[in-house]
């Protein structure tokens, strides 16, 4: 089995010959899964700074012997707000984390209370690779699973770094299961 770095995020593992339980990434998705999340927190956090700065503002008194306190307090508020939220974010992607196998998905997620959710790969229906433009160019994508579970019949895998290797492995790995329970897809 041979290993290749990916950074921080994870490990790729590339698929062996015969071990079938040998996983196929190990990791956290890319941090650029939260930039909607970024980017409202942002503007939240860039609210509350010019709320803060228009509280500073002169308004016909001298400079800084009035400032308006009321204004100030909400720009402050909002500003805490987002900066709240924006951590908030970034603790929420670091403590995702995925271990896809040849036999099964785990999903762990939490900082206080961990919860871990697992996909048996024999549930599996349908794999789907999705990727924006701007997941493309990052050499990102979502890969998307269509099962029988009942707790999570759609599992979202967002932001994985070398998405397409990892959906090709997936996706033989469904076949492969298939195949060995004697199903054969007509499509």
């Amino acid at each position: 089995m041979t290993a290749a770095p990916l950074g921080p995020g994870g490990t790729l593992v590339l698929p062996p010959d015969s071990n079938s339980a040998a996983a196929i990434f190990a990791g956290h998705p890319s941090f650029w899964a939260g930039m909607s999340l970024y980017f409202k927190s942002g503007l939240i956090l860039a609210i509350g700074l010019g709320l803060l700065f228009f509280a500073y503002l002169d308004h016909g008194a001298k400079f800084p012997l009035e400032i308006d306190k009321g204004l100030m307090a909400i720009g402050g508020t909002i500003w805490i707000a987002g900066l709240v939220w924006f951590a908030g974010s970034l603790v929420k992607i670091s403590s995702l984390r995925y271990r896809i196998t040849q036999r099964l998905i785990e999903r762990e997620q939490g900082v206080f209370r961990r919860q871990t959710d697992s996909l048996d790969l024999a549930r599996v229906k349908d794999v789907q690779l999705q990727q924006s433009f701007l997941e493309r160019m990052l050499g990102l994508g979502t890969i998307v699973l269509f099962s029988t579970d009942t707790t999570d019949p759609v599992l979202t895998l967002s932001a994985l770094p070398q998405a397409r290797f990892i959906y090709e492995a997936l996706r033989d790995a469904v076949i492969q299961i298939d195949r060995s329970r004697g199903i054969v897809s007509l499509s």
